[in-house]
């Protein structure tokens, strides 16, 4: 811009060489601007995506560590999908505000020196222009308000999409999807929670687009005043032809810059507050309190529910209900009941993944939650009906991230039956489980899934609470007995909680709390409860001519 103007206006007074020179010179420097703008830019961003990937890691392990009763919180969870979407997507949030801030460093820069290029025509005239911007950028702030808006009400059905179309698009899923047609009622569910969200945005954007259309005005009533502004200045005599192209080029740079650093400082301050939800998500988490000294955690004692109560939010009535129940140290119990009595809910009370809503649970005497939390979860060895397979070695899903204990390993791949397992696998324990990382990973059947389980829940060797729950959903009765009887052979001089709506852990049990309608209404040893005659002997005989039946079959 400048050098064309020296050009025009030195072209009579400077000799041809001294005016290619000048050329080639500003040539070159814009070559070597040019290269040194590239390599910082490029610098810039790769540090910058280092810093948004450190952000996801936090969100990760956020959502890895956080109490597991958010899990229930449908609030909760539309956070955490809102802000992974804040630091995932590399134009939004995080990652927006990392792109624009490079860009409107350079342009705040040089929108500066054209406003004082501009300036030193007439500083009222310049005052008079940055009025008309900040006009324009408040608008600008009032359409970005409206777009936060809509995110806050997007949350839920852009949470329910996504949560739809991982399901749609798990493998496992596949077979159901095609043998029952279920494509078009999944795309309908999927249309219909899109139209949700098309629905409040096209509200914000027929509203937003009012508000872009007053500041297209004022940017036209801003340029057509600035240009009719130098025009006049040029006819009048003020300006010589270079001064003329000198200001009215940087007239037009001025107007685009400065333009973009509105529209950059105004999405800086939009993709902001999308990141603050991230932040107010995120930044409160704090370890967790360690434990006073003089005060050394229980390795076992008496496991004691005092008036226990449970709802889950939202619901009407309580799931357990003023429950009390004391389990000996040692003592191997089964917990039983028909499907919805309260089973698993418990179990997870117990294991302190809920937060009772009234009464307390303590171990050896002390309140389990004012143990800290991961001293607590060291001593329990769970086994959950829908326990997790990690898609990497079978050893490692042994392991679980436990001290490699080679002996120890050994031991439980004998005492759960998996040695005779990992002895057919292509690789042995070093065997990928599951096709996500190895497309040659192996699928475990029903009853080498609960091998693999029991195994896990052995190697861990909790010294105060071994807990199945619903462990044997998936085999039949004679894999089930066969199972029951390896672990009560493993559970010795432990307490022991055997959680099923089937019957055949009972036999080897101490003691049978049978569950119903959140309290246990009838207690003692399988004997007991068979002589008294009540529901649980009516469930047994139930199930006992079914076992009968599977027995004479097989």
């Amino acid at each position: 811009m400048v050098v064309p103007a020296w050009i025009l206006r030195y072209a009579g007074r400077w000799p041809g060489a001294s005016l290619i020179a000048l050329v080639a010179g500003a040539g070159l420097l814009a070559m070597v601007c040019g290269f040194l703008i590239s390599y910082w830019t490029g610098n810039y961003r790769m540090r910058m995506n280092g810093v948004r990937y450190h952000l996801i890691r936090d969100l990760m392990r956020h959502s890895l560590t956080m109490p597991y009763q958010n899990t229930l919180n449908p609030q909760v969870l539309a956070d955490i999908n809102f802000a992974n979407d804040t630091v995932a997507n590399p134009v939004r949030g995080a990652g927006g505000i990392i792109l624009t801030l490079l860009r409107l460093f350079g342009g705040a820069l040089a929108a500066l020196g054209f406003a004082g290029l501009i300036a030193s025509l007439s500083p009222w005239f310049m005052l008079g222009m940055a009025a008309l911007f900040a006009l324009t950028y408040l608008l600008s702030q009032k359409a970005d308000a409206l777009e936060a808006a809509g995110w806050e009400k997007t949350r839920e059905p852009d949470r329910h999409w996504y949560a739809i179309s991982t399901v749609a698009k798990d493998p496992s899923h596949k077979k159901d999807i095609l043998l029952y047609d279920t494509a078009p009622l999944i795309l309908t569910y999927l249309k219909n929670l899109r139209r949700q969200v098309m629905k409040v945005m096209e509200g914000v954007i027929q509203k937003r687009f009012r508000l872009e259309m007053i500041i297209a005005f004022l940017n036209l009533v801003r340029d057509a005043a600035l240009f009719a502004f130098i025009i006049r200045r040029f006819l009048a005599g003020s300006l010589d032809a270079g001064g003329f192209y000198l200001y009215s080029a940087g007239l037009a740079g001025f107007m685009t810059v400065a333009q973009a650093a509105m529209t950059d400082l105004s999405a800086i301050r939009r993709e902001g507050k999308r990141f603050a939800a991230y932040i107010r998500l995120v930044a409160p988490d704090q370890p967790d309190t360690p434990p006073e000294k003089g005060a050394p955690l229980p390795e076992g004692g008496d496991l004691a529910l005092e008036n226990l109560t449970f709802r889950y939010p939202e619901a009407d009535k309580d799931t357990i209900s003023g429950l009390s129940l004391t389990i000996p140290k040692g003592q191997k119990l089964a917990l039983v009941g028909e499907n919805g009595a309260g089973k698993s809910t418990l179990i997870k009370l117990i294991c302190r993944l809920y937060r009772p809503s009234a009464g307390r649970i303590t171990l050896d005497g002390r309140d389990i939650w004012d143990i800290p939390e991961a001293e607590y979860f060291r001593l329990l060895g769970v086994v959950f009906q829908d326990a997790m397979i990690l898609p990497f070695s079978l050893k490692d899903n042994v392991l679980m991230g436990e001290a490699w204990d080679e002996a120890r390993y050994h031991q439980v791949l004998k005492l759960s039956g998996l040695d005779r397992i990992i002895g057919d696998l292509p690789s042995g324990d070093a065997t990928t489980l599951m096709r996500v990382l190895d497309d040659e990973g192996v699928e475990l059947s029903g009853g080498q899934r609960q091998a693999l389980f029991l195994a896990r829940a052995l190697y861990k060797d909790a010294g105060a609470l071994l807990i199945l729950d619903e462990p044997t959903a998936a085999l039949d009765s004679l894999a089930e007995k066969a199972l029951y009887e390896r672990y009560g052979a493993m559970a010795q001089g432990k307490t022991s909680l055997f959680v099923s709506h089937r019957l055949a852990s009972t036999q080897f049990c101490d003691a049978v709390a049978f569950l119903k309608g959140g309290l246990i209404t009838e207690y003692g040893s399988h004997r007991e409860l068979i002589k008294q005659g009540g529901e649980y002997a009516a469930l047994f005989d139930i199930q006992a001519k079914y076992y009968r039946k599977e027995v004479n079959h097989a």
